[in-house]
């Protein structure tokens, strides 16, 4: 039976386990070390679609622009994005070595809804996929990240 772990917080990667990866060039090599030197079975993500939608831009349907503000060590930024429908904003707070969290909703009222209808569709870099497909080969398995419906919820 396959045994993973996975690990999504940088200041526990940057701590415990990037000194002992500091030889390898490649970061995809590195995560694939990082997986198989405590015996653990790799699972590595090829690449993604998943896409925050304060991230993605439509030029003319989907145009978003983003101010940031520093407090406390953390770093604070309010997405604006003007649809044909109207505008949203959004605030995300992140800070360094951790994973970043949602302050504020994208959409705060029913009203908003119209102008999910402009929403790009996530973008996967399909050529990215397959160069770590084929690096990846047979030591271990590989995924691919969609935000389905509820990440996309949750955003």
């Amino acid at each position: 039976m396959p045994a993973n772990i996975t690990y999504y917080i940088a200041e526990f990667y940057n701590t415990n386990l990037a000194p002992r990866l500091a030889r390898y060039d490649d970061p995809f090599e590195a995560r694939l070390a990082s997986e198989t030197m405590f015996g653990f079975d790799p699972l590595i993500g090829l690449g993604s679609a998943a896409q925050q939608p304060w991230r993605m831009c439509d030029p003319g349907r989907w145009d978003t622009r983003s101010e940031a503000v520093h407090r406390n060590g953390d770093k604070f930024t309010t997405y604006t994005i003007s649809t044909p429908a109207g505008t949203l904003t959004t605030v995300y707070g992140e800070r360094p070595g951790h994973s970043g969290w949602q302050v504020e909703p994208l959409v705060k009222d029913e009203i908003d809804l119209a102008s999910l209808r402009y929403l790009p569709e996530p973008h996967a870099d399909v050529q990215t996929i397959r160069s770590h497909w084929e690096q990846l080969g047979n030591r271990g398995l590989g995924f691919v990240s969609v935000n389905g419906i509820w990440q996309q919820a949750c955003y």
